[in-house]
């Protein structure tokens, strides 16, 4: 008998909480499409991004070359002591403003 009305209870509570929160179907491929167009647009421009940089890198000399990997190999063991741990930003209580594309 209770876990009847346990089950009736959490049915009754359940029932009306779905219809608020679900969305029709045009609505969600809407969403679904933006976000594989963002995240296509993202891919590109990374590859691009990526490929920028190692023509920059082709178009030195050996010595240059050289000195540009030093550097980055520098640059990268600095940032990697220096970078706050995950879980510090995860219950940071400020929020980020996360910066606009061009």
């Amino acid at each position: 008998m209770q876990i009847k009305r346990f089950i009736l209870g959490f049915l009754i509570f359940i029932i009306p909480v779905f219809p608020v929160y679900s969305q029709t179907r045009k609505a969600r491929k809407a969403i679904k499409k933006s976000e594989r167009v963002e995240e296509n647009s993202n891919r590109t421009y990374e590859r691009g991004r990526k490929d920028a940089i190692k023509q920059r890198y082709k178009i030195q000399t050996n010595e240059v070359q050289k000195r540009m990997k030093q550097s980055k190999k520098k640059a990268d063991r600095y940032n990697k002591a220096n970078r706050q741990p995950f879980y510090k930003d995860l219950f940071d209580r400020k929020k980020k403003h996360k910066r606009r594309k061009r």
